[in-house]
């Protein structure tokens, strides 16, 4: 299957349904716990996440990809580390795309569960890339320019997300100081 002249593979649209089911469970999960705006924003995290690793690790049908030397299978040590290749390379672009919504999504938790999701998103990549080497039968291509790439969309997603999130933050904090006086007289 083809879409917008790029090779889908064919466990997305599966994939993409588990993500989706999985995303609902998070919203009803959430949404008990906090309110119905915050689990919905969890639920598109979830599903991005899952979207993510579905571009990212679903096997290829294509012709052997993986990176070999002498026999032995090797990871691309960032052979082009430009930040500006990303903008006239379809595939780092991509990558670059694909985290922005990650980094963006992050702030949508308390300060304290945003710093560890923070980390969890950034290690994202380095997982990816880990399991590309791993399993060969995912007849993917290990790049560390990838990871670099991905970091580079999470740090814009998380300027992004901050910018949205201080503003909120710093009304819940007065709202909460109102309250307090409230209840306090």
């Amino acid at each position: 299957m083809h879409i917008l002249g790029y090779r889908v593979p064919a466990l997305l649209p599966p994939g993409m349904l588990v993500a989706l089911l999985l995303a609902f469970v998070v919203f009803l999960v959430v949404r008990h716990r906090a309110s119905p705006a915050r689990g919905l924003l969890s639920a598109v995290l979830t599903l991005w996440t899952g979207m993510v690793l579905l571009a990212t690790l679903a096997p290829q049908r294509l012709g052997a990809i993986q990176i070999e030397r002498h026999g032995q299978r090797v990871c691309a040590v960032l052979p082009h580390l430009s930040p500006w290749g990303a903008l006239h390379d379809d595939q780092r672009l991509l990558n670059v795309l694909l985290f922005i919504p990650l980094g963006a999504l992050v702030f949508v938790f308390h300060r304290h569960a945003a710093a560890r999701v923070a980390v969890m998103v950034a290690l994202l990549p380095i997982f990816i890339e880990v399991v590309q080497y791993t399993f060969r039968s995912l007849n993917r291509a290990c790049d560390g320019t990838d990871v670099v790439d991905n970091w580079m969309g999470l740090v814009i997603g998380l300027a992004i997300g901050l910018a949205f999130a201080v503003p909120v933050w710093a009304v819940r904090k007065i709202r909460r100081q109102l309250r307090a006086r409230v209840n306090a007289a």
